[in-house]
C-alpha cells in the first residue's frame, strides 16, 4: 500500500483531502507541522507528498525554502498543491 504523506498550512484541508486516498487504496498520513513533515520523510516508507508552500504567516518564500531544505534530506516525489 502506497503511503501518502499530506502537509498543509490547514490541517482542516489535509483532513479532507486523507479519505479521497484512502478510497483509493493509499494510506494516506497527516504531517501538522515541519518537524512532523520532515521526521515522517526521515521515518516512514512514503512515496509521495503533497506539500503546501504556503507557511501560515511565513508565505510562500518561506515555503520555497522548507521544500529546498527537505530535498537534502529526501528525494521523494513531492506535489505542490496550494
Amino acid at each position: 500500500m502506497s503511503k501518502i504523506l499530506i502537509y498543509n498550512n490547514t490541517t482542516e484541508i489535509a483532513t479532507k483531502m486523507e479519505p479521497f486516498f484512502a478510497a483509493e487504496g493509499m494510506n494516506p498520513l497527516i504531517a501538522v507541522d515541519q518537524s512532523e513533515l520532515a521526521k515522517a520523510l526521515e521515518e516512514k516508507d512514503i512515496s509521495l507528498v503533497l506539500v503546501d508552500v504556503e507557511l501560515n504567516d511565513k508565505g510562500w518564500g518561506a515555503g520555497i525554502h522548507m521544500i529546498s531544505d527537505l530535498r537534502t534530506i529526501s528525494n521523494i516525489p513531492m506535489i505542490v498543491v496550494s
